[in-house]
């Protein structure tokens, strides 16, 4: 099951479905490293979405603003160059 959770996770991410994505984290924390096939973090995908519930989420389990991807840009890049709507606080 450690597979479909992997994709369940991945799942929640691309439909900003913020409370899935917390119950999978609690359940498997080591998803917060999980990659993409482009090399980004769920932080990174959830930013540059503009999916503010998950984005909060993702912190609070443990997700690092400042992870680089395979790209080497950290979420604040995804955020700026997506089709966000999200405030960013000091």
């Amino acid at each position: 099951p450690k597979f479909s959770r992997r994709v369940q996770f991945w799942a929640a991410i691309e439909d900003g479905d913020a409370p899935t994505l917390c119950e999978l984290l609690t359940v498997d924390p080591t998803l917060i490293q999980a990659r993409n096939a482009e090399g980004q973090y769920a932080l990174h995908c959830a930013a540059y979405c503009g999916y503010k519930d998950a984005v909060n989420c993702l912190l609070q389990a443990g997700a690092s603003a400042n992870e680089r991807d395979a790209q080497g840009d950290t979420p604040l890049h995804a955020l700026s160059v997506g089709s966000a709507d999200v405030e960013i606080a000091a």
